[in-house]
């Protein structure tokens, strides 16, 4: 697989480092298979482009997560 795509069961795992309140990994697969996110897929399994994330989560209406404070 690209270094470029992370697949789908990631997925939320990187909205979530990146952005609030990421929906389900369900949520994100309905979505997809609906034709509703832009994926493909590679040998049977859905993936995502990196470049696609702001894409991805303004089409879900996500907000950008705060930056993390370091003490």
């Amino acid at each position: 697989m690209p270094d470029d795509t992370i697949p789908l069961a990631q997925l939320p795992r990187e909205l979530a480092a990146q952005f609030t309140n990421p929906p389900k990994y369900r949520d994100l697969y309905v979505k997809i298979v609906d034709g509703d996110l832009p994926a493909s897929r590679q040998r049977g399994r859905w993936t995502v482009r990196r470049c696609d994330l702001p894409l991805i989560a303004e089409t879900l209406g996500l907000k950008a997560a705060a930056p993390a404070m370091h003490a």
